[in-house]
């Protein structure tokens, strides 16, 4: 039988959690301030899977273009500093 106190609390979430925005490496490079290049950044998504590649969405019919989640891009750069 339920107490006061769990009927009181909120109600689960329902539905699909919120999506994070995707980032072009034009965009990820900019907001380094240049740190890490445009290019390097583009490169990493294109490496084999056994040398640790940066997780990234490609969108587009005609011309790929390479989107990455800032979570994913922060984690894989944390690690590839531990490498």
């Amino acid at each position: 039988m339920e107490t006061a106190n769990e009927c009181q609390k909120a109600p689960a979430r329902i539905g699909p959690e919120p999506i994070e925005r995707l980032y072009t490496a034009h965009e990820l490079a900019r907001a380094t301030g240049g740190t890490v290049p445009e290019e390097f950044i583009r490169g990493a998504c294109r490496r084999a899977s056994g040398c640790h590649p940066l997780p990234h969405i490609e969108t587009g019919i005609k011309r790929k273009i390479v989107r990455i989640r800032l979570s994913d891009f922060r984690q894989w750069l944390d690690e590839e500093a531990r490498l």
